[in-house]
């Protein structure tokens, strides 16, 4: 008899207990249309509920800290912003705060004039470059 009939035919398995077990019967612990796989799913099925349950009762707490957040956030920018605005007026010398003055009005002119420039350009497409030949090489 060769290796591949030893392997198909019936045999008698030993069980956990020492005893024989007869081929096709469960292994021990397990009932007929139960075993531990079953019991890992449903585990893994009420872990999953619990999980979705846990997740909904935290979903509005994590809006509204979020919200918070967002608030808080907007309100440090802008507090931030205006207070340094408002101690940097305060204590700038009138030279320092006149130069400003002058240079905000200088660039809000020279941006004008550029835009009116731009806008009163005729849109015309691009020629590309004329590639024609490469120069020699020396």
């Amino acid at each position: 008899m060769n290796t591949n009939e030893n392997l198909n035919q019936d045999t008698v398995q030993p069980n956990a207990g020492g005893g024989a077990q007869a081929p096709g019967t469960p292994p021990p612990g397990c009932e007929p249309g139960h075993c531990v796989f079953e019991s890992v799913r449903d585990s893994l099925r009420d872990g999953a509920e619990e999980a979705r349950r846990a997740a909904e009762k935290a979903a509005p707490k994590v809006k509204q800290a979020a919200a918070d957040a967002v608030y808080w956030l907007g309100y440090g920018l802008s507090f931030a912003a205006t207070f340094s605005f408002a101690i940097a007026k305060e204590l700038t010398p009138e030279p320092v705060a006149a130069g400003c003055r002058d240079g905000t009005e200088a660039a809000k002119a020279t941006a004008e004039r550029l835009s009116q420039r731009m806008k009163s350009r005729p849109s015309t497409p691009a020629a590309a470059p004329d590639v024609g030949t490469a120069p020699a090489a020396c």
